[in-house]
């Protein structure tokens, strides 16, 4: 009984992937990706220390920008900073 829950899941999964990549909103990201040639986030620090998470925008810039904890950064950019 335990291996066909294992193979549920395992469908469940393979189908979420499926499903992501074929929204409207992946697609776009993607192509404002490949268009700007930017990556999708950018992680700004601010000069309290606090950190802004920002993303890539229709004409190329950032915006959309919230406040993050700083657990939520990349901890190559949290070291670098």
């Amino acid at each position: 009984m335990a291996k066909k829950a294992k193979n549920r899941t395992t469908n469940r999964n393979k189908q979420l992937g499926v499903d992501l990549l074929s929204h409207p909103a992946t697609t776009a990201l993607l192509a404002r990706m490949s268009g700007c040639n930017k990556p999708p986030i950018l992680w700004r620090k601010q000069g309290d220390g606090s950190w802004l998470e920002c993303f890539l925008l229709p004409d190329c810039t950032y915006g959309n920008c919230h406040a993050v904890d700083q657990s939520e950064v990349p901890p190559d950019l949290r070291d670098a900073n």
